[in-house]
């Protein structure tokens, strides 16, 4: 018995429509002194007419750059897993952005209550969160995920999440002589 009950809960957990989690901005180049937005996004998710639904995800993205800074303050849930999941931030502004969550659980209980199910349906990508950067100096950048999960709605994460970070150039701002 109990190992009929690893086989399903292994089975639940395998996902053969691998989904992508990834990061994108809002232009490749900026000036000095910009702000730059960021968001997170899962891509994939209706390869071959298949859903793959997501209860929760976990991402965490390496800010090491002397570049850029972080605004703690700007983080925004943009409603993957319905109304009102269970967020948990995690921060250093100079090191790293990480953001777990999870369908509220009031989703599974009350009618009318979006889940992520209600979020997801029909689409092949969804944003998850997005926050912003603050340009600090000329250079090239690049914002890797060290961690990125999609989860199943026991908890487990989904197999074979792939995940692919973005870079932008920073460029000084000319100032133009006047005569």
């Amino acid at each position: 018995m109990k190992k009929l009950i690893l086989v399903l809960l292994a089975a639940m957990t395998f996902n053969a429509n691998a989904a992508l989690i990834t990061l994108t901005t809002d232009k490749a180049e900026y000036n000095v002194g910009d702000t730059i937005n960021v968001t997170v996004n899962a891509l994939d998710l209706l390869p071959n007419g298949v859903k793959t639904f997501f209860y929760g995800f976990n991402s965490s993205i390496a800010i090491n750059s002397s570049l850029i800074s972080y605004d703690v303050n700007s983080i925004q849930d943009l409603g993957a897993l319905g109304d009102m999941p269970e967020l948990n931030l995690s921060n250093n502004a100079f090191d790293f952005v990480s953001l777990n969550a999870i369908q509220n659980i009031n989703a599974m209980f009350i009618p009318f209550f979006n889940g992520a199910e209600a979020a997801q349906t029909g689409l092949d990508a969804i944003s998850l969160f997005s926050f912003q950067l603050m340009a600090l100096d000329v250079g090239t950048v690049e914002l890797s995920l060290f961690e990125a999960q999609l989860s199943n709605a026991f908890g487990f994460p989904l197999v074979g999440v792939g995940n692919e970070g973005v870079s932008f150039t920073i460029a000084e701002v000319l100032k133009h002589l006047v005569r």
